[in-house]
């Protein structure tokens, strides 16, 4: 039995992007999440299969026993985000009371995420990848892992469910209903100061609730120009922009191009 190992001495969080199952059983020192892009995945923990699909994400604790079976996947593209036991278990704590012990006493954390978290997580990992500055490209892994941890929670087995201020705030900048909301209205929902909760924020996730945000919002953005008929100027209100002008520059500088010419761009693809 192979058992792998943490090997990034300067970071809590490492991504792997694969395009193939990996035939090989084995156990890791670290907790993992598996992040299906494409195709189907055979996933088998502690002799349990499962067939993932896009939008599925799966935690893979350090004593599970785990193999992927190339023979029942189709052609699969995943990422495997590999985290620190160390810091998963102390994020953990952070969230929720006795969030952890939940999670090493359910056997499996299989879920299905939303199309809009998948964007901007898919977008946070691909990011990564590319950027030579060792520090960008954490601060894409730390919130990707983030995002991804709180959605892999059984909460129907909680009994005691205390948020604190900042997953409260990742929830509410991940929720399309509020997502047209702005930092300083999130804030005072918390009940902080805007620069209060800008300075706590920063020190959690390494970035600013601004920044984090307005990627957030740009995503959202995205995936309304490419899947539904809205105008620019109601998606640009839709998440809280009142000027469809500042919108345009601000998705161009974004994307590197206009909403016209990526909506076009996917419609001819």
């Amino acid at each position: 039995m192979i058992t792998y190992t943490f090997d990034d001495s300067e970071n809590n969080v490492s991504a792997k992007y694969w395009s193939r199952a990996f035939p090989i059983e084995h156990t890791h020192t670290f907790y993992e999440i598996i992040f299906v892009c494409h195709g189907t995945l055979s996933t088998v923990l502690d002799g349990s299969e499962r067939i993932m699909n896009k939008y599925d994400i799966c935690l893979v604790k350090p004593e599970n026993i785990h193999i992927q079976l190339p023979e029942h996947s189709d052609n699969p593209q995943f990422y495997n985000i590999m985290i620190k036991a160390s810091y998963f278990e102390s994020f953990c704590d952070n969230i929720y009371d006795g969030v952890l012990s939940t999670i090493k006493s359910t056997k499996e954390l299989y879920s299905s995420i939303s199309s809009s978290i998948y964007t901007i997580v898919l977008e946070l990992l691909n990011s990564a990848s590319l950027f030579f500055n060792k520090k960008q490209s954490n601060q894409c892994l730390n919130l990707a892992a983030a995002i991804l941890i709180p959605l892999l929670i059984p909460r129907e087995s909680i009994t005691i469910i205390n948020k604190t201020p900042l997953t409260k705030a990742m929830e509410i900048m991940n929720d399309p209903k509020t997502i047209n909301l702005s930092v300083k209205d999130v804030a005072k929902q918390l009940g902080y100061t805007p620069e209060h909760f800008s300075r706590i924020f920063k020190q959690e996730y390494n970035t600013t609730p601004q920044k984090l945000f307005f990627d957030i919002k740009m995503q959202q953005a995205k995936l309304l120009l490419c899947q539904t008929d809205m105008s620019i100027k109601t998606i640009a209100y839709s998440i809280g922009l009142d000027s469809v002008r500042y919108f345009y520059t601000a998705f161009k500088k974004h994307f590197n191009t206009t909403p016209a010419k990526m909506r076009t761009s996917y419609r001819t693809e």
